[in-house]
């Protein structure tokens, strides 16, 4: 994800494009000093691509708490995302994960398996759709 976010950065049209990757350690504890971290440094006109299972509402508070409007200085997008993990305001734009279509090709999966007791491997590709940010 983080090698394609970058190519794609980096084969935008319209360059320059400033794009960091920031690695955020998957621990209770580590999660809200590096929102810190990452806030103390932040530019306004920024935009934030955030992935679960990082906390959307804990990144929203930290940004907040250092004044940081969103989105006026801030916009927030959340990739992969399930509806309740969202549950903040504003609500930033999502592309919640295709949940149905996943579902649905393990379902197929699985009766196909129970049908003919071979197990088919599974190439599809799930499209997402965003769903716009909340007007403030």
């Amino acid at each position: 994800m983080c090698h394609t976010f970058a190519a794609a950065c980096k084969e935008w049209p319209h360059q320059p494009i400033q794009s960091e990757i920031v690695h955020v350690l998957l621990q209770r504890e580590e999660e809200p000093i590096a929102y810190n971290r990452f806030a103390s440094r932040f530019k306004p006109r920024q935009g934030i691509l955030i992935t679960p299972p990082l906390s959307v509402g804990w990144l929203m508070t930290t940004l907040l708490a250092r004044g940081i409007g969103i989105p006026e200085a801030a916009e927030i997008v959340v990739v992969s995302s399930h509806p309740d993990a969202i549950r903040v305001h504003p609500t930033p734009a999502h592309y919640p994960f295709p949940l149905d279509a996943f579902v649905k090709t393990i379902v197929n999966t699985a009766v196909h398996f129970f049908e003919t007791g071979t197990l088919s491997s599974i190439r599809k590709v799930l499209h997402m759709k965003m769903i716009p940010a909340s007007p403030v």
